[in-house]
C-alpha cells in the first residue's frame, strides 16, 4: 500500500524576517511558516540534509513547531532563499521510506491484533461448548 506523499509533505505557506538576530547583529532571523507541524524523524532529515551549502547557516525545524528559523544576512535573504525550500522538498523525498516503514508496521498490527482477538473468540466458544457438555 503506498501511502500518498502528498498528504504528508510539509509545505512552506509564507516566510517572513522576524527580526534582526538578539545575539548576532549582522544577521535576520527569518521564519518560514510550515502548513504542518513535523514530526521528529521529518525534522531529523530536514536538520541533517544530504546536501548543504556554505554560503548559509543552516536552517532549524522542532518538532510540533510549524516554523524553519533561519538565520541569515541581507545577502543571504535576497539570493540564497531557495535552499531553504530545497532542504524541505529533501526531507520530504527522504521521509517517505519512513512512512512506509510506519505504515507497514501499523498493518502488522492490525493484522496481528485481529489475529489474537480470532484467537480468542474461538478459545470463547470451544469454552461455552465445554460448559454445555458437561451439564
Amino acid at each position: 500500500m503506498e501511502p500518498n506523499i502528498e498528504e504528508f509533505k510539509v509545505k512552506i505557506v509564507s516566510a517572513k524576517v522576524r527580526g534582526r538576530n538578539e545575539i548576532y547583529s549582522g544577521l535576520y532571523d527569518v521564519v518560514f511558516t510550515l502548513d504542518k507541524s513535523p514530526d521528529e524523524a521529518w525534522c531529523e532529515l530536514f536538520n541533517s540534509p544530504t546536501f548543504c551549502t556554505q554560503s548559509i547557516h543552516s536552517p532549524k525545524a522542532n518538532a510540533g513547531c510549524k516554523e524553519i528559523i533561519w538565520q541569515a544576512n541581507e545577502e543571504n535573504i535576497k539570493n540564497d532563499k531557495h535552499w531553504i525550500y530545497d532542504y524541505v522538498d529533501s526531507a520530504n523525498k527522504r521521509f517517505l521510506p519512513v512512512l512506509q516503514k510506519r505504515i507497514e508496521q501499523k498493518e502488522n498490527d492490525r493484522q496481528r491484533e485481529k489475529a489474537e482477538a480470532e484467537k480468542i473468540a474461538e478459545l470463547n466458544k470451544q469454552l461455552k461448548g465445554d460448559l454445555h457438555s458437561d451439564l
